[in-house]
């Protein structure tokens, strides 16, 4: 082998089976020919590098030694073993030679070396396959890595990719590039000629290439699902209100739609405003309001006195939740003085203007006629929490419930790791209950109105 290699650089190779290696050919002129084959027999181990002279050359010379030091012995039979995509370990491999390759020379071995025009051609026209998700995964930790991702174009396909990808760099990042060494340490047992090492090293391979094989089967799955044309949403026939509603732009978030709130009449009363009160009702024990049967329609001739904490509830009203005016009422009776407010985005910046995002429902004792139809996705989930806390409660004593199945959206219209951290932040920082069906909302008002607050 030639002294490009620059062997001295690397740490010393245990006198093992599997650092015995024959050339395989001598000519490549990309570093994906650059290939190193790790057998664990006397002489399996195969390695494929140019021979050519050149800057470009030498990289790849230079990668091949990098593989054939930290490649992970026999991933074939590994892969088969385990049941995982063999393009996975390989993929492992090439991640971690990247991370090594850098740390040993000083480089980047995709300098000049790559042609990644046909990767983003792929991924641009939304021909996604497992394959190139692998392939794209062997470049994490190089310059051509960065340079695939600000290539792919904002679309909703192109945007779950990258949040893939990302997460990907994350785990190859946390078991790569421990600032102690100890990882390296680890990974430079991948040749020991003691066992307990070696399994330990396998370990981190085993880890970076299951991450690759879950990631790509979560983003298959979710652009098969929104792939498939999805059967149209039953029409509920609702009573709607008499009068238009209002709409008033409120305060954006980064990352999120445009929140629009759309203010309905509020026609019908429920169980009153909040503290104590003595309030009409059309049931009960003994009658004493008798002039109702004339002056209110719905014949409130009882009395009886509440007292509640109030509270706001706000609802992702997305098209994986449902929600019926039943609940919404039962909502109401839990807790006097509740508001509830529904979030939905209509998947344009135009309808959601035209029709709102955020619908407030009930206010004050008082709520709509009949709910209004909802456009589907989440999109404004953090404004529609911090409105509801900022300007719902009536004092600070008011519970506020969300009701979501915690899958949050923004512009991208995809679930964003990010967005729900900073959604989880907040309802954290502002004690906000989370719960996932409106029967649940019911359950906690219940037990906050009784003073259980466990």
């Amino acid at each position: 082998m030639s002294k490009n290699f620059l062997a001295e650089a690397l740490p010393k190779r245990p006198a093992q089976k599997t650092n015995k290696f024959k050339s395989n050919g001598g000519f490549s002129t990309s570093l994906d020919a650059t290939r190193v084959s790790v057998r664990t027999t006397t002489s399996g181990s195969q390695y494929s590098v140019p021979t050519l002279e050149g800057v470009e050359f030498d990289r790849m010379r230079r990668y091949g030694l990098t593989l054939a030091r930290w490649s992970l012995p026999d991933h074939q039979a590994r892969a088969t073993k385990v049941k995982l995509p063999v393009s996975c370990y390989e993929s492992a491999n090439r991640a971690v030679a990247n991370r090594m390759f850098a740390k040993t020379f000083g480089d980047d071995p995709t300098i000049d070396t790559v042609n990644l025009t046909p990767y983003v051609n792929v991924i641009n026209s939304g021909k996604i396959t497992p394959e190139l998700i692998h392939s794209l995964a062997g470049f994490i930790g190089t310059k051509a890595y960065t340079k695939v991702c600000n290539s792919i174009k904002p679309t909703p396909m192109g945007m779950a990719v990258r949040g893939v990808l990302k997460q990907i760099e994350t785990i190859v990042a946390d078991q790569c590039m421990d600032e102690t060494g100890w990882m390296f340490q680890q990974l430079d047992n991948i040749h020991s000629s003691i066992q307990r090492r070696r399994r330990s090293a396998n370990h981190l391979f085993d880890t970076i290439a299951n991450a690759i094989n879950a990631q790509t089967n979560e983003l298959m799955r979710k652009l098969d699902v929104s792939s498939k044309p999805q059967p149209p949403k039953p029409k509920v026939k609702r009573e709607k209100a008499d009068k238009p509603f209002k709409l008033q732009e409120l305060a954006g978030e980064d990352g999120w739609c445009k929140p629009y709130l759309a203010k309905y009449p509020l026609e019908l009363p429920h169980t009153g405003k909040l503290g104590r009160r003595i309030i009409a009702t059309n049931e009960g024990k003994y009658p004493k309001n008798f002039h109702r049967l004339v002056t209110d329609p719905f014949r409130r001739i009882f009395t009886r006195k509440t007292r509640s904490l109030g509270g706001v509830v706000v609802f992702d009203c997305s098209g994986s939740m449902a929600l019926s005016d039943e609940q919404i009422r039962q909502v109401l009776r839990s807790s006097a003085g509740c508001s509830i407010i529904c979030y939905s985005d209509n998947g344009d910046e135009e309808q959601d203007k035209a029709h709102g995002n955020i619908h407030l429902v009930a206010k004050n004792g008082r709520q709509m006629r009949g709910l209004p139809e909802f456009g589907g996705g989440n999109g404004v989930d953090l404004p529609a929490l911090r409105f509801g806390y900022d300007h719902l409660r009536l004092n600070g004593r008011s519970p506020v419930i969300w009701v979501s199945d915690g899958q949050v959206t923004g512009l991208t219209g995809s679930y964003r790791t990010v967005l729900r951290q900073r959604v989880d932040k907040f309802i954290e920082s502002r004690g906000i209950h989370w719960v996932e069906t409106p029967e649940d909302a019911i359950k906690l008002l219940t037990k906050l109105q009784k003073g259980i607050t466990k």
